[in-house]
């Protein structure tokens, strides 16, 4: 290259970074006029207890600390050793210490061939585990301060990892040598762009956003809207089978996210599956709230969702009941509303599916380190200013549960390497956020989390009744997931000790809250357990229980099929009734068409 290029290269360089430095710094600045002294002070108040509980640790027992610190820097030392027998002698050396089996961080062969960067691997993973068990080891901690201490001091050393910063991580050095340095700048225009479309913390690009588009290659199964309130649409899905069994089915999602997870690209469609095996099956969509909602009660989505939906479904084809399908927070709404009805004596459900939606929040999963009052109060806090929990926010807390894999990881491609990630229709559906309204949030942190009401019959009471899950008499599949980390396989099994006067199946899938949900049969993925005989223990249930190969749908097909074995024709789609197509417009609507404006008027 000339020297008048470079130069050239070098001001459009300048340019670019200064008017991104604008952008990015208009932007927290604009974020803190908008901050709340509070909300801050109570940010700080935790950390600071995170640092109590960690000096509280150390001062319990300092000889072991100091054990543990004499052994580390001995660890360093050795390493630094033989970093000077490789470098000089070139002597062959066996690792200190590896990455663990599914650490994709250092794959790249660099980590392992370049002598330095073998070190910086090795020195960051020894002060990464011996972080961890320090906090492991500590005396004097209670278990809750624990896992919120570990979780912290995780998030920290994870964030520190050598992969994260350009020039230590060889993959990144190559490609800005190849590159000219257009892969930062690139990456610098995505933070840009991303950070315009996050709340306070950065939402990442998971999937090229361009990839998919609602109702042409994601949410496609073709059918159309029949009816809709303030608060859902109700989609009835075209037919494609001569007949279909009598019994129609009812999808309810979680209101956390959109319906979708349900109907993603045809081959990873549940919905499509369904229809294709001759079953009616109808969708609620629910809408995507703003601050005019924040009123809206957990009662409000059961009165206006699955209750209305069912008579709705009745009016159309003349059955009394539906087989209910509900996955994770859509569960206990399902669970909640045929204890309500089962109450007074109503059944609106021929059966019901619960899919990883957790009963029991005395072991609530990760989830657990953001649940006490402390904490639950500077949410409300927040969300009583705004009148909805920001979903943005949800979906960065639900990805730092899993930080290399759902954040760091694309934090790296996107921003460092200046790429956007390949189109996946999973990772689509989980950046396409929704907001919860305050109400309804208050209501699930702590009717559910904190007061575990599920479990104390009578303690909740919606519409006037007060909820029991020991009066549910409806069949229920209950299925959890193996390597959940929202809603533990565990905390699920607690469906068929609660609900003690119906007939209940568990099934314990492979893989996690997602993934192991949507498994279809064709992939041959992944496995499930089976055991007909439900213990009181949900580990004597998988020490009894048999491993299958595949995919859990085709179990869930035959159990569905004895609720509903009559065939009958076919229901087409009544014209009347059709208001628009498939998948809807409350669907549509993303979170920078709710919160932004409002973001702006304030």
């Amino acid at each position: 290259m000339s020297d008048p290029q470079f130069l050239t290269q070098c001001t459009r360089w300048i340019d670019q970074l200064c008017e991104f430095q604008r952008t990015l710094v208009d932007d927290v600045f604009n974020r803190v006029e908008r901050e709340d002294d509070a909300q801050e002070r109570t940010l700080v108040e935790t950390a600071t207890e995170c640092g109590r509980h960690l000096f509280e640790g150390i001062t319990k027992d300092p000889e072991k600390f100091f054990d543990s610190e004499i052994n580390y820097w001995q660890n360093q030392l050795q390493l630094c050793t033989n970093f000077m027998r490789k470098a000089v002698s070139g002597e062959a050396v066996d690792p200190m210490v590896r990455p663990k089996v599914g650490d994709r961080r250092f794959v790249d062969p660099a980590w392992d061939d370049n002598t330095l960067f073998d070190f910086l691997k090795q020195s960051y993973l020894l002060t990464a585990e011996h972080c961890l068990r320090s906090v492991e080891a500590m005396d004097g901690i209670d278990e809750k301060g624990r896992e919120r201490l570990t979780w912290y001091v995780r998030q920290m050393v994870n964030a520190m990892a050598p992969t994260n910063f350009a020039l230590t991580n060889p993959e990144v050095l190559r490609k800005t040598v190849e590159t000219q340095g257009e892969n930062l700048l690139q990456g610098l225009q995505m933070m840009v762009e991303d950070k315009k479309k996050s709340a306070d913390l950065l939402n990442v690009c998971m999937s090229q956003p361009d990839a998919f588009v609602l109702g042409e290659n994601i949410a496609c199964t073709p059918g159309h809207v029949v009816a809709q309130n303030d608060l859902m649409q109700l989609i009835q899905y075209t037919p494609v089978t001569e007949v279909v069994h009598r019994t129609p089915i009812l999808m309810v999602p979680s209101w956390v996210n959109k319906y979708y997870i349900y109907d993603l690209t045809p081959k990873n469609s549940l919905v499509n599956y369904l229809v294709e095996q001759g079953f009616t099956v109808f969708m609620i969509s629910w809408l995507n709230p703003d601050e005019t909602y924040r009123m809206v009660h957990f009662e409000d989505y059961m009165k206006k969702g699955p209750l209305e939906a069912c008579q709705i479904i009745r009016d159309i084809t003349g059955e009394e009941q539906v087989s209910a399908v509900g996955y994770c927070l859509a569960g206990i709404l399902l669970a909640t509303t045929a204890a309500w009805a089962n109450s007074a004596g109503e059944n609106p459900f021929s059966s019901i599916t619960y899919l990883a939606s957790s009963m029991d929040f005395r072991d609530p999963g990760d989830m657990g380190i953001f649940v006490d009052e402390q904490l639950v109060k500077l949410v409300e806090k927040m969300i009583d200013r705004q009148g909805f929990f920001d979903g943005r926010l949800l979906s960065v807390g639900f990805n730092l549960l899993k930080e290399n894999d759902l954040f760091w990881n694309y934090y790296v491609m996107n921003y460092l390497k200046g790429e956007r990630p390949a189109g996946m229709d999973l990772m689509h559906w989980n950046s396409d956020n929704t907001n919860v309204p305050a109400e309804t949030h208050r209501f699930v942190m702590r009717e559910l989390h904190m007061n575990n009401g599920l479990c104390n019959p009578g303690s909740i009471t919606l519409n006037g009744r007060s909820i029991d899950l020991g009066q549910i008499t409806t069949p229920t599949y209950v299925l959890g997931t193996d390597k959940d980390h929202i809603a533990r396989w565990r905390s699920c099994y607690a469906a068929v000790q609660l609900q003690t006067g119906s007939e209940n199946r568990f099934v314990l899938a492979g893989s996690g809250h997602i993934a192991g949900v949507i498994n279809p049969p064709i992939a041959n993925k992944y496995y499930h357990y089976i055991n007909p005989v439900n213990p009181a223990r949900a580990e004597d249930w998988l020490d009894a229980a048999f491993k299958v190969e595949g995919s859990w749908w085709l179990d869930w097909h035959d159990w569905l099929q004895r609720f509903t074995q009559e065939l009958v024709p076919a229901r087409e789609i009544d014209p009347a009734r059709m208001l628009e197509p498939a998948p809807g417009s409350f669907v549509r609507k993303r979170l920078d068409a709710v919160v932004e404006p409002q973001q702006q008027a304030a």
